[in-house]
């Protein structure tokens, strides 16, 4: 009995001691319990939006490469099976698995087919909305690649785009209020991808709702030296590639009101970084 309350008191304790260090939102967003219901299958296809020239081809992470295809991360590679799932391996590597990071190294016409394919497998292989590949971030990440392949490529099938459609709409249900941080910055971004592809009230909501929440965390997140709150070259690092990424895209679009606060963010992210801006970028973000 003695030894039964020592661990209750224990385990009382170590929650104490991390409860301490969270914001209060993120006490209540991990008390609330999260809708799993999987999202509306309605088909989008009749809605996608022409994209408009201009979106820059951002850099590729080789990741992915060979056929059968095979991941690496961290120095560690597999072929990637049918059903996605490689349990011998700890679950940021399987995070990384399902981002869809190496997708970009498909975007020439010779590409196509193997990426196309490579997407169609994993929406056939996790249907079940349960799998990590349906955690929030990966998803974030998953939708900002398939959405900047499909900008790249100029077109997808209909399973794909009605895919992307379906994982912002689970993803806005979603949003990682318990965990904050940068990962806030990644739903926001996410929404404002799938929001280009498509047109209609609910891509319009998408817009809305990620351009909001974009501003206000990077109000919170972005010092006033340019620096990200976490204070780690990391997170630094990170945020900047997001706050690109949503230039990028913008600048591509229709003329926006939202894009010169986030070069002004950028510019300051990247010259805290030790950089110069570099004389390229002063075309593709600065001016």
């Amino acid at each position: 009995m003695i030894s039964k309350l020592a661990q209750y008191a224990r385990l009382l304790k170590r929650y104490m001691l991390t409860v301490v260090h969270l914001r209060p939102e993120q006490v209540v967003h991990r008390l609330l319990p999260v809708r799993m219901s999987a999202p509306s299958k309605r088909d989008v296809t009749h809605q996608i939006r022409t994209p408009l020239p201009g979106f820059k081809e951002p850099i590729a992470r080789k990741t992915i490469e060979g056929m059968p295809p095979k991941f690496t991360f961290a120095g560690r590679s597999h072929h990637i099976p049918e059903s996605w799932k490689i349990d011998v391996e700890e679950r940021l590597w399987q995070y990384n698995l399902h981002y869809f990071d190496g997708v970009l190294e498909y975007s020439s016409t010779e590409g196509a087919t193997a990426a196309e394919k490579l997407m169609m497998n994993w929406i056939e292989a996790n249907s079940d909305f349960q799998a990590v590949g349906w955690e929030p971030y990966p998803i974030s990440m998953r939708i900002c690649n398939w959405s900047k392949w499909v900008l790249i490529t100029g077109t997808a099938p209909a399973k794909i785009l009605n895919s992307i459609a379906e994982q912002a709409r689970f993803l806005e249900a979603r949003i990682e209020w318990h965990v904050m941080g940068n990962h806030l910055i990644a739903n926001a971004k996410a929404l404002l991808f799938a929001s280009t592809l498509y047109s209609g009230n609910e891509s319009n909501r998408w817009y809305k709702t990620g351009i909001a929440l974009l501003r206000k965390q990077l109000k919170v997140q972005i010092l006033a030296d340019g620096g990200h709150f976490e204070l780690s070259p990391m997170y630094h690092s990170l945020v900047l590639e997001d706050i690109l990424d949503v230039v990028n895209l913008l600048q591509s679009q229709l003329p926006n009101e939202d894009i010169e606060d986030l070069k002004e963010t950028a510019k300051k992210n990247v010259l805290l970084a030790g950089h110069d801006v570099p004389s390229g970028w002063q075309y593709f973000v600065f001016q």
